[in-house]
């Protein structure tokens, strides 16, 4: 006889305790967490594609690799070390990895994903009772932990920088870390800077690389965003307006940041100078912002504005 198998066709929703969830994958798609469904939608046609995490888990954060093929969450277990769960985004022959296991050594939960620039690796943060760094390699012989350190305060944000596969950053309680991968005759994960200054103690919460050199974009619980560069505050780019900046982005161009009550700053960069002009400020909640803005079919999920290239996951 025939078995009949109930099959996922569209997911409703957005879930909001997801790290950085929501990713542009190309012009026409972005990607993000429902439930235990990573979702990608296409804005034009509104149909979805949904790839399923496990069954018992949590999904606590979202990346997806520069060559925008790979899509990685993390999950979390109720009674098992979390896994990194990774997705091979393509049209024709889309497809689900084996999990990437860090083994049972007192890890809970992935609190922060990101790619290398090549997209062969990724490094994690991990959260209470064991705060670490983890990297993991891609490599089809070798998918495994290549490099661990363990850190002595609660991470919040990890990052590769853009154009070496070495370098990596990491943000948490009071400090901003610089990190390299070394191999000497293993691959080892080696502290290189990390700064904490008493007299301006850094609040950092989310953080970003700029594009071309070797400065750090933090953004701040106070509302600051600041630059730092060989370890050292290079300065003040906004003193900020008191509320807790939530992700900063970062491109050629200048950088985005967003802060708790839904703030968007764009700060224009010069291409002579590198410095940031003084940002244009929008509030996303505004209906001067986005006049036209029409909510779309529920079976969509989405918010759209007509005639812009512009969509907003709603709650």
């Amino acid at each position: 006889p025939f078995k009949l198998l109930l099959v996922p066709r569209l997911a409703f929703g957005f879930k909001g305790d997801v790290i950085c969830n929501g990713h542009w994958i190309n012009d026409t798609n972005i990607v993000y967490v429902v439930n235990k469904a990573v979702v990608i939608q296409n804005i034009e046609d509104q149909t979805q594609s949904l790839f399923l995490g496990a069954d018992q888990a949590a999904v606590t954060c979202l990346a997806v690799s520069p060559d925008r093929r790979c899509i990685a969450i993390g999950e979390e277990y109720p009674d098992k070390p979390p896994t990194i769960c990774v997705f091979t985004h393509d049209k024709d022959h889309p497809k689900k990895r084996k999990p990437l296991s860090c083994g049972d050594a007192g890890f809970r939960r992935f609190v922060s994903l990101a790619f290398s620039p090549d997209s062969q690796s990724i490094v994690a943060c991990t959260s209470s009772p064991e705060d670490a760094i983890l990297v993991f390699s891609l490599a089809a012989d070798k998918s495994r932990v290549i490099a661990a350190l363990r850190v002595p305060m609660p991470l919040f944000d990890v990052a590769f920088h853009p154009l070496d596969n070495t370098r990596l950053s990491a943000v948490g309680r009071g400090h901003v870390m610089l990190l390299q991968l070394a191999v000497n005759p293993v691959t080892q994960l080696v502290t290189i800077e990390t700064l904490t200054d008493a007299r301006d103690p850094p609040d950092p919460v989310c953080h970003a690389w700029d594009p071309g050199s070797n400065r750090i974009i933090v953004g701040c619980e106070s509302g600051r965003v600041v630059a730092m560069e060989k370890g050292a505050l290079a300065g003040v780019i906004d003193p900020g307006r008191g509320e807790c900046v939530l992700h900063v982005a970062t491109s050629d161009k200048g950088m985005a940041t967003i802060d708790l009550l839904q703030r968007v700053c764009l700060f224009p960069k010069s291409p002579e100078t590198g410095q940031f002009f003084p940002p244009r400020l929008f509030v996303l909640t505004s209906p001067a912002v986005l006049p036209e803005l029409k909510v779309v079919p529920r079976k969509t999920g989405l918010a759209q504005v007509p005639n812009a290239t512009v969509a907003l996951i709603t709650s």
